[in-house]
């Protein structure tokens, strides 16, 4: 199935040292597209120039940080761990997008947007 949409902006406001969970449904033409064998990244950077290297964070399908659900396996469910936002220097915004590359296709950039990230009150716990 050829996926044909607009990605989704979602701008995301979280704190410093709190992990990031959210979902992100994949649809073309109104029908789910089936993400059971698509690589999928979520890269948050401080500045669009940046290489991936330099990266705040990147999780992957890979490495189990996005797991798959839905009727449809059309849902990616992304968690960005605590330990990837709690040494930064707030109030930051960072710019993330989630893509998702077939087996044998493009990579598709199917949700961007910013991450505001506050000052976090309670540090006790980290």
């Amino acid at each position: 199935m050829a996926v044909n949409f607009i990605p989704n902006r979602a701008d995301i406001p979280f704190w410093r040292g709190d992990g990031l969970v959210f979902d992100v449904t994949v649809t073309s033409e109104g029908a789910a597209v089936d993400l059971t064998t698509y690589d999928i990244w979520c890269t948050g950077k401080r500045n669009l120039s940046e290489s991936d290297a330099d990266a705040v964070f990147q999780v992957t399908k890979t490495a189990g940080d996005i797991v798959i659900s839905g009727a449809g396996n059309n849902v990616a469910t992304i968690t960005v761990p605590a330990s990837d936002t709690v040494g930064l220097t707030v109030p930051l915004t960072l710019y993330y997008d989630v893509q998702i590359k077939a087996p044998a296709g493009q990579p598709i950039t199917v949700a961007w947007g910013q991450l505001a990230i506050g000052q976090d009150v309670t540090r006790a716990i980290v």
